[in-house]
């Protein structure tokens, strides 16, 4: 079976061990190929692939205040060096079963262009999760629309839906990624999510691990 989708992990230097972990528990096996986002602001060009270690590093700051940013960024990455049919957005404290993400390939994926554990926020101003971010900006309240999206630790995006969050998510907008990326289908595209198993239940293939 050839797959033609990428599985983006999102990773810094923070967990780096965590690669080892993941590369020995499925990644040597996968059916898709996996590359690990990175940030790193003093790079010259807008990102760099090292093919040995299977890291993208983009210019972009590495930590937890920067994840829009690092997902839009590592999504365009992704697209301009492989192009692939779709991309599997993963956090790296989740591992995956091989042999369920084949089962979920055949039986779920067709089903639309955005599938993950679907969530529903109806709309509200606040600071949401201060406590997580360090940028006093981060910090402050903001006003999120009425958004249907996936639960970040785990989605899929074809390539219709990531190319719509290249070209049109404003990572500034706001700083909870898995919101971002669903506010920006929602109104950009009208792409809405699909409730999959990709995490959380049913015959999900990734599960949390630390």
């Amino acid at each position: 079976m050839t797959e033609t989708g990428i599985i983006m992990i999102l990773n810094c230097k923070k967990y780096a061990n965590r690669r080892d972990i993941l590369t020995n528990n499925y990644r040597n096996d996968c059916p898709l190929k996996s590359y690990f986002i990175l940030g790193d602001p003093t790079l010259e060009k807008e990102y760099v692939l090292d093919q040995t270690t299977n890291i993208i590093t983009i210019k972009c700051e590495d930590g937890y205040d920067w994840l829009p940013h690092k997902v839009k960024l590592g999504l365009t990455a992704i697209y301009e060096l492989f192009n692939p049919d779709y991309i599997i957005k993963i956090d790296d404290d989740m591992i995956i079963n091989n042999p369920a993400l084949l089962y979920w390939i055949a039986t779920e994926k067709p089903k639309g262009d955005y599938l993950g554990l679907m969530q529903y926020n109806p709309g509200d101003t606040g600071c949401f999760q201060p406590e997580r971010f360090e940028r006093p900006q981060n910090k402050l309240p903001v006003t999120i629309k009425a958004v249907k999206y996936c639960a970040g630790p785990c989605y899929y995006l074809s390539k219709k839906a990531y190319v719509c969050v290249i070209e049109h998510m404003d990572p500034e907008y706001l700083k909870l990624e898995d919101i971002n990326v669903g506010t920006t289908l929602n109104y950009s595209a009208n792409i809405y999510p699909i409730n999959s198993p990709t995490y959380g239940f049913g015959n999900c293939f990734a599960r949390m691990y630390c």
